[in-house]
């Protein structure tokens, strides 16, 4: 990291880079590694100087990792930078393009009708049928959700009810083609 302030985290220095060669639509994953500091990884629109994501953790405290996909109109600027003031050193940035993660409901199982008051049992299970993982398990990585509508027909529309909700939890990281 060089001597350039990065007016966005409190007394801490960065470099920036303009990520290049990626189409839209594409999954990209930027990693950032340090034996020396403990990073902090920021994705900006160059356009707007807006900071559109931000991470500090992948796996262990010195590391950072972003997963987004390409968006049409954005171009994009990888930001290096520290956790806290005044930390610089040497690192590795890398960026990787992939198909984006895609979950899909399989063997999804629920009785056809049920009566007020009664208990039911419904069991579904999630594919990443993508070509990427789902890595979560830190602060700001990602993580799914999965709901369950009550609905009188087969579509999902706000008329349906949600009944239960649950996160993804310790079903992470998610492969692809890893349920």
């Amino acid at each position: 990291i060089d001597d350039e302030i990065n007016l966005t985290r409190s007394n801490a220095q960065k470099d920036d880079y303009r990520l290049t060669n990626f189409t839209i639509g594409e999954f990209v994953t930027i990693d950032l590694t340090s034996l020396e500091f403990d990073t902090y990884l920021q994705l900006v629109d160059a356009n707007t100087q807006e900071v559109i994501a931000e991470n500090d953790y992948r796996g262990d405290y010195r590391n950072s990792q972003l997963s987004f996909v390409a968006l049409e109109g954005i171009s994009y600027i990888v930001r290096v930078t520290s956790y806290s003031a005044g930390e610089i050193g040497e690192y590795t940035l890398a960026a990787t393009t992939s198909l984006p993660p895609d979950l899909a409901i399989v063997n999804a199982t629920a009785p056809a009708n049920a009566n007020v008051s009664e208990t039911i049992e419904v069991s579904w299970t999630v594919t990443n049928t993508g070509g990427a993982s789902i890595l979560g398990g830190g602060y700001g990585s990602e993580v799914f959700y999965d709901a369950i509508y009550l609905s009188d027909d087969a579509t999902l529309d706000d008329t349906d009810t949600q009944i239960a909700f649950q996160g993804s939890g310790s079903q992470l990281p998610l492969a692809p083609g890893d349920s």
